[in-house]
């Protein structure tokens, strides 16, 4: 039969082997910390260098929107830019007349794009096209082309937007 001190053995080796554990998980996140340490000055430099130049591509594209006339969008080197629609505000002046114009022309998806209280849903209509908005009487406004550039890589746009805030440290991200 076992005994409290067989036990008591197995404890102490499972305390000792947990307390080795214990020891390689500190060295490894020591490790990541000084290996964070020793890059994070140039990732943060260079985020900000194409933070620089990611606003001065904007400038130069919103300053010669003629060339992003057709095709509004161009690709190089891995990089979409241009111009692109940018959703507009919808204005419904006479809700009831804009509830009257869809139930005319968009009987089947009535329910969708009216509220139950007999309101347009926006976010709904804001789905439909510019010449259906303008039938159902509906002016858009801000309906204007805004300048976009988007990498296939989005975890390195993300580190972009994220050095834009004072908030958060380069360092936590990684």
């Amino acid at each position: 039969m076992t005994t409290l001190a067989d036990i008591e053995e197995i404890v102490s080796a499972y305390a000792n082997k947990r307390k080795a554990l214990k020891a390689l998980i500190n060295n490894y996140h020591d490790d990541i910390s000084k290996l964070k340490d020793k890059h994070v000055d140039a990732i943060q430099a260079a985020l900000k260098d194409v933070e620089q130049l990611n606003k001065s591509l904007t400038k130069t594209i919103n300053r010669n929107r003629a060339l992003f006339e057709k095709p509004k969008t161009r690709r190089a080197n891995g990089i979409r830019f241009g111009v692109k629609k940018e959703k507009g505000k919808l204005i419904i002046e006479d809700e009831e007349k804009t509830i009257a114009l869809i139930k005319k022309h968009c009987a089947d998806s009535k329910q969708t794009l009216i509220a139950t209280v007999e309101k347009p849903i926006k976010s709904a209509l804001q789905q439909l096209s510019t010449a259906m908005v303008k039938r159902l009487g509906i002016k858009v406004e801000d309906d204007v082309d805004a300048v976009f550039i988007k990498s296939a890589d989005s975890d390195i746009d993300k580190l972009i937007d994220a050095i834009a805030d004072p908030n958060i440290k380069v360092k936590e991200l990684l």
